[in-house]
């Protein structure tokens, strides 16, 4: 197998293999620590956290980098994030809509029905907010040593604000927005610096999220009693 290869080819698994295979050999290769990087975030999905060895691998590229003036390749990670926010929007529309399909008492109407959709939205967004708050760190990581143009770097902003913005600003755990936010925050600093009067995508505060409602349906009479977590993006 060829590295560059899988890791074009979106094979995580055979590039997290090759990866560390060649390191085995060469421990201090940024490119093969790159490499691990990219394919453990790539790993990581639903059933399976690979997140924080991607944010050690981007660690260590920082580590061994210090002082150098390697630069890698931003194009494979340009893909990995947008590949990553196809794929965890897709959880959030499913989420939502496994909420939506089940059953409910009588007395819910639809609007209801959709904020309940929301808040299950809104709480597989927190369950999972941790793998992608370790990603965008690891990306903001990994910045200072990629190869990148003005034009590249409000590129690579964008598409880390767009995995975010996808849905897990709206986490309920906001220790990991905030830690979203720190690293997207850098990294928009970054850009302001190089692109001189740039307006970025709209990123959501933490301010901006609040409960703001709570739904009561009856209990006596057997109907489920409800209570619903709404956040309002800012």
């Amino acid at each position: 197998m060829d590295l560059d290869f899988e890791l074009q080819a979106a094979n995580w698994q055979g590039a997290h293999e090759l990866a560390l295979e060649g390191l085995k050999g060469a421990p201090e290769d940024l490119t093969l620590w790159y490499a691990r990087a990219l394919a453990a975030a790539g790993l990581t999905t639903h059933d399976l956290d690979r997140s924080k060895e991607a944010l050690l691998a981007a660690q260590k590229i920082a580590a061994l980098a210090a002082g150098s003036d390697v630069r890698l390749d931003p194009a494979p990670l340009q893909s990995l994030l947008q590949a990553l926010r196809a794929y965890w929007l897709q959880q959030l529309y499913d989420a939502r809509r496994k909420d939506m399909a089940r059953d409910k008492p009588d007395n819910i109407n639809y609007g209801l029905q959709m904020i309940s959709g929301d808040l299950a939205m809104n709480t597989y967004a927190s369950t999972h907010s941790a793998k992608i708050a370790n990603i965008l760190e690891a990306v903001q990581t990994l910045q200072p040593h990629l190869d990148l143009s003005p034009d590249t770097l409000r590129t690579l902003f964008e598409a880390s604000n767009s995995l975010y913005r996808a849905g897990f600003h709206k986490a309920l755990n906001q220790e990991t927005v905030q830690r979203m936010q720190a690293a997207l925050g850098a990294m928009h600093r970054q850009v302001k610096e190089q692109n001189p009067g740039y307006v970025p995508p709209k990123t959501v505060s933490s301010s901006g999220c609040a409960v703001t409602l709570f739904l009561l349906a009856s209990g006596a009479s057997g109907l489920l009693t409800v209570a619903v977590l709404l956040l309002a993006a800012a």
